[in-house]
């Protein structure tokens, strides 16, 4: 759901601010990096692999640092959108990843 809602945001959140070229940095990165959660979550469904879950990490690590590295770091609405989208899939597959590690311990 993250991930349809990172492809959706921009439009919804609609942030006029007049950095053009971030907003449009911003709004790729979004579209890429949701479709890419949305795409690994779906094959999680089908076919559980623990290693889908890490690359939900890394692509949440690269969405909380990519305002920074891409430039879009001016625009308050996209950084946010960013920060707790990326925090809250961290959250979500640390807690998958947990969860499987302690049900193959026991």
């Amino acid at each position: 759901m993250i991930g349809v809602w990172l492809v959706a945001s921009p439009w919804l959140l609609n942030d006029s601010s007049p950095d053009t070229v971030g907003r449009d940095i911003a709004l790729k990165n979004f579209i890429i990096v949701g479709i890419a959660l949305f795409s690994i979550g779906f094959m999680a469904i089908t076919n559980h692999r623990l290693w889908q879950e890490w690359l939900d990490v890394a692509a949440s690590v690269w969405l909380i640092v990519s305002p920074w590295a891409l430039g879009y770091h001016a625009i308050p609405t996209a950084v946010w959108n960013a920060i707790i989208c990326g925090f809250a899939v961290i959250g979500i597959s640390g807690w998958v990843i947990f969860s499987d590690r302690s049900a193959r311990a026991l």
